[in-house]
């Protein structure tokens, strides 16, 4: 979802009805490869998940709330929600976080996105701790598999986003089908660079080395594997010898009991793998590179979305049970129905994680390219667990952050000679946190218990005013604007703006300084743009810097035209109420918007009745 639309009803927050999704990803993707995915996998974890069936687990009942089934979606839902956000985050952050793309460059990472989104979690169907474990490199593998055949036939048929025709384009000289349809196979196994713990930043960043990577991820067999990354864990931790020797003698019984320890379905397609595969990363030409760049910015991409996801209200596990968090405790709580829907058990969890991600309304990339996270509830039943809420929030921020933000670390890659930079590096990224309606300090705990979690990042993260149930328009407007100090620099407009603001009686400490200015933005109307709507929530306080707009007042009052540097919109902002009037641009204007929080904060000054009798009039 993107910014806006998450600001706006449940219903439509989550964008993902079948009409909507279907336009979207349907223009991409072919419906036999979305079923097919869908149903043997995602819609095999929604059932495994249901409380008939994990009512029968011991394991489900000696500790429910670490039970597979209970986390965060991993169905059909989930997998739809994650491509829509694929197509969002590379919208937003094409030329702001990643170099800028045009054209089939841009449809190439959209269409290879929505591939590698769809299996990037087939592997949480292997309804266990060891399925979760492994599922990332579950579905790089699966691609090889006898069971992909049909469809990967399915998808170079379709020329799906004309990405066999770009294999064919780019090594087809060298590369009969077979081999073409193999790289195919391997660029698609690259869906495990969704995890982060599966593909550190450093190794998709230099090819030679995610070279390396995915040749022990594919050619061994999986449970091998299994064993090989918990042994390498486990050494790496202290107090863990007990968990090292468990997974030793696990491997030695494996290897025991197993001639082949490399996995069948990898290795047929080759004659000497080491040599064969993945060698198109190697490649040194201008072609090749650019084809790696645009491999490797996707899975930025797939990282950030997958990160991104949809929580808050409409959180749910895999069988569809709401996930909420409780005002008194703080806690989780899942609400458990059966499969006749005639009976409800509210189960309480004290998982922090679960907790925090109830209470995130939305997490996105905003246009200045920061990462603004909004929260649904401040206010809980006692300070102590007002904290404790703040805690379970900052937990949650911490890993989207982790997950976002370092996907786009650019380090070590090679110079990129063939798209415009992007403005922005990883390290620019801000954490926007906003106030919350309920409690205006809510934010600022997080941030503090933010800065526990994570020292290292404690810059990074801020609190900023809320956007949450404002008008959409106004939104996109004040997002989309020119910061105020850039625009008066560039305008020489400092005095004058100054000027008009002493003027109209705003006195701040230091004259030559606007209080709040890094949130404030300059707005430019067209001709017949509405401005404010009559009935939506006030957000905003406007400064028209020349003549323009009519006011349109409800109560059958008569409209006037707007006095230049008079402000609009503060009596909402003042007594929090609803709009009052429609504001509507009679020509081209510039306005000065000042956020509610900074305009509440900075510049609101009533006037004592003595102050009114010393004004000169």
């Amino acid at each position: 979802m993107n910014f806006i639309n998450h600001l706006q009803s449940a219903s439509s927050e989550l964008d993902i009805g079948e009409n909507s999704f279907e336009e979207k990803v349907g223009a991409y993707l072919p419906e036999e490869f979305r079923s097919f995915i869908e149903e043997n996998f995602y819609q095999k974890i929604s059932e495994q998940s249901r409380l008939e069936k994990i009512i029968q687990d011991p394991s489900f009942l000696k500790n429910p709330t670490k039970h597979i089934a209970l986390f965060t979606d991993h169905g059909v839902v989930h997998v739809r929600d994650v491509a829509l956000q694929m197509l969002e985050v590379i919208d937003r952050v094409n030329g702001l976080l990643i170099p800028k793309r045009e054209n089939e460059d841009l449809e190439f990472l959209k269409g290879f996105g929505l591939l590698i989104a769809y299996l990037h979690d087939i592997g949480m169907s292997e309804f266990s701790a060891y399925g979760r474990f492994m599922h990332p490199e579950f579905a790089a593998q699966f691609v090889f598999d006898p069971r992909f055949d049909e469809i990967l036939d399915l998808l170079c048929a379709k020329d799906v986003v004309h990405i066999p025709a770009t294999i064919h384009d780019l090594f087809g000289e060298h590369q009969g089908e077979k081999e073409r349809k193999i790289i195919f196979r391997e660029i698609l196994a690259l869906s495990i660079g969704h995890s982060k713990s599966k593909m550190p930043m450093d190794i998709l960043n230099h090819p030679e080395s995610l070279r390396t990577h995915m040749l022990g991820v594919l050619s061994k067999n999986l449970e091998f594997l299994y064993y090989e990354q918990k042994i390498e864990r486990f050494s790496k931790a202290q107090n863990k010898a007990k968990k090292l020797k468990r997974f030793e003698k696990k491997r030695s019984e494996f290897i025991g009991e197993n001639e082949e320890l490399s996995n069948p379905h990898y290795s047929r397609f080759y004659t000497n793998p080491s040599e064969e595969s993945y060698k198109w990363l190697l490649d040194p030409s201008d072609s090749g590179k650019k084809f790696i760049l645009n491999i490797q910015d996707t899975i930025r991409c797939l990282r950030a979305a997958d990160a991104l996801r949809q929580r808050g209200t409409v959180l749910r596990t895999s069988a569809g049970y709401e996930i909420f968090a409780d005002r008194k405790t703080a806690n989780a709580i899942y609400a458990l129905r059966n499969n006749v829907g005639d009976r409800l058990y509210l189960l309480e969890s004290k998982k922090a994680l679960n907790a925090g991600e109830a209470n995130i309304a939305s997490s996105e990339i905003d246009p200045d390219g920061n990462l603004r996270i909004s929260l649904h509830l401040g206010g809980f039943a006692s300070q102590k667990v007002t904290n404790k809420a703040a805690r379970n929030a900052a937990l949650v921020i911490d890993d989207i952050q982790a997950d976002t933000i370092k996907s786009f670390d650019r380090n070590g890659l090679s110079p990129n000679n063939f798209f415009p930079e992007a403005k922005l590096g990883h390290k620019d990224i801000n954490i926007l946190i906003e106030q919350t309606e309920d409690n205006p300090n809510f934010s600022d705990l997080i941030c503090k218990a933010f800065t526990q979690y994570n020292p290292k990042a404690a810059q990074r993260i801020s609190t900023t005013f809320s956007l949450h149930g404002l008008e959409v328009s106004e939104v996109d407007r004040y997002l989309s604007g020119e910061p105020l100090v850039p625009y008066m620099q560039a305008m020489s407009m400092e005095a004058l703006i100054l000027e008009n603001f002493k003027r109209q009686g705003y006195s701040f400490p230091d004259q030559a300084f606007i209080p709040g200015s890094a949130y404030i933005k300059v707005l430019h109307l067209s001709k017949g743009e509405v401005l404010v709507k009559a009935g939506s929530k006030s957000g905003f306080v406007y400064f028209p810097m020349s003549e323009g707009l009519r006011v349109h007042p409800l109560g059958g009052y008569e409209s006037s035209a707007a006095s230049p540097w008079v402000p609009l919109g503060n009596t909402g902002v003042i007594r929090a109420s609803i709009r009052n009037a429609h504001i509507v641009s009679e020509k081209t204007i510039s306005l000065i918007c000042v956020p509610k929080n900074i305009y509440l904060k900075h510049w609101y000054q009533p006037l004592s009745a003595k102050d009114l009798a010393d004004m000169e009039w």
